[in-house]
């Protein structure tokens, strides 16, 4: 990191580091009126001259007193849970926006964008067309009009290094104790206006910036290229139908899959939910929504529930009389499962029902949930009783008995969609805006070479 003193004004030191919160994926957000490209995604590409151009959110403008103060930028994502996610380290940016003393954005705006123009009219970023970056954001809008006196980068940067692992941030000093690299932070990390500003000299830093481990050794970010990202995206089914997130989608596959080939499923029962189930049993069967419960699976000995969460949290949270106990869907599925007399559904109450012997069975429970998302059961009633599986646990596992499903020609699409899930960190928003400026890219492209 660098403390020099700016070449501009002696009397300034660079004492600040610069946290910057991008793709804020909020309903009334920027992101997501219309097709808009987030300015921010400029941050993690090369320009064609090889330097970095950085758009802080959420104008491309800091404040006056923060002014030449800034020494190193750390561009995060919010994960949820009072955390963000470190997304790269900006080495000693240069600024190039610079609001004067007593003055707003607004007041200042004609002057900034004059200025900018004599620094980015040759900027690109496509390898292939060398498209200008006003022309990329040229279709944005604001409030429903177009966006005009648009600011595209507020520092310029000849290093942005990415972490070697992931590393998250939190203002809450209890994540530290459960999330492997997470960090303290004593400031508000998700504020309104997206920045947070600490001192180059607090521990956090130190621990953070100067620890060479987290770091990668040297700048491996490049220029965006439309054919290498077609190669490298995994296009399936769902994503053409843009149902990524689409929780009963996935259930469905689930149902299917483990339908498909009653033998795999035994395996991944007993390897990985640690279950013996038995699918030769006549009893065996695997339903969806019975009681509302995403999956049930039975034979003459079990009965397993899975309820699977993608995008949404644990529903139907009640409180008891005294307001101590938590019941959730959790709860009335297990009721259901043990027949508890809690359970509102008496059919099992007759022998002559089905599933009356549901009883007699032992029961399992299960969530199904992506890697990213972080579900705490402990607060709610007998929702200990279930055992989290990952989306990664279920396609290490399924991609290892591919051969199993050589004569399904959609089977390497529900691999797809499933690996999207196995991530540490939901990247929906910044999935988007990069389609986005592809998409945007080649209109573009396509356009000039008619």
């Amino acid at each position: 990191m660098s403390n020099n003193i700016n070449n501009e004004n002696k009397s300034i030191k660079k004492d600040e580091i610069l946290i910057n919160n991008l793709y804020n994926s909020n309903p009334k957000a920027y992101a997501n009126e219309g097709k808009n490209i987030v300015h921010e995604i400029i941050n993690l590409f090369k320009a064609n001259n090889g330097k970095h151009y950085i758009y802080i959110v959420n104008d491309g403008t800091i404040s006056y007193e923060h002014n030449d103060r800034i020494s190193d930028i750390i561009l995060t994502r919010s994960v949820g849970n009072k955390m963000v996610e470190v997304l790269a380290w900006v080495k000693e940016p240069k600024q190039l926006i610079k609001i004067k003393e007593n003055r707003t954005r607004k007041s200042d705006n004609n002057r900034l964008c004059e200025e900018q123009e004599k620094y980015l009219k040759d900027i690109c970023y496509d390898v292939n067309h060398n498209i200008t970056v006003d022309k990329i954001f040229d279709k944005n809008t604001y409030r429903g009009k177009k966006e005009e006196n648009v600011i595209y980068a507020t520092f310029e940067a000849n290093e942005v290094v990415k972490p070697n692992k992931t590393i998250f941030l939190t203002c809450d000093e209890e994540n530290t104790k459960y999330y492997p690299n997470t960090y303290y932070i004593n400031k508000k990390i998700t504020n309104q206006s997206q920045r947070t500003y600490i001192r180059n000299d607090e521990e956090i830093v130190k621990k953070l910036l100067y620890n060479n481990e987290l770091w990668e050794k040297k700048d491996t970010f490049e220029k965006v290229d439309i054919d290498k990202y077609i190669k490298k995206e995994n296009f399936n089914f769902l994503k053409i139908i843009k149902h990524e997130y689409f929780e009963p989608a996935f259930s469905n596959l689930f149902q299917y899959y483990f339908l498909k080939n009653k033998e795999v499923f035994e395996k991944f029962s007993k390897l990985v939910l640690k279950v013996d189930i038995n699918v030769n049993d006549e009893d065996f069967e695997i339903k969806r929504e019975e009681h509302d419960i995403d999956l049930l699976v039975r034979d003459s000995k079990n009965i397993i529930v899975i309820e699977n969460k993608v995008k949404s949290g644990i529903n139907g949270i009640k409180y008891d009389v005294y307001g101590e106990k938590i019941q959730t869907q959790l709860e009335k599925y297990a009721n259901y499962a043990n027949c508890s007399k809690e359970d509102n559904s008496k059919e099992k109450d007759n022998p002559d029902h089905p599933h009356y012997h549901d009883k007699d069975r032992k029961s399992h429970f299960f969530i199904f949930a992506p890697n990213y998302k972080h579900i705490e059961t402990d607060k709610f009633v007998k929702a200990k009783n279930y055992t989290t599986i990952t989306y990664k646990q279920i396609y290490e596992f399924y991609k290892n008995e591919k051969e199993k499903f050589d004569d399904d020609k959609y089977f390497e699409d529900f691999l797809s969609a499933l690996e999207k899930h196995t991530k540490e960190v939901d990247s929906e928003t910044y999935d988007i805006m990069l389609e986005r400026l592809v998409t945007r890219i080649r209109e573009i492209s396509n356009k000039r070479n008619k």
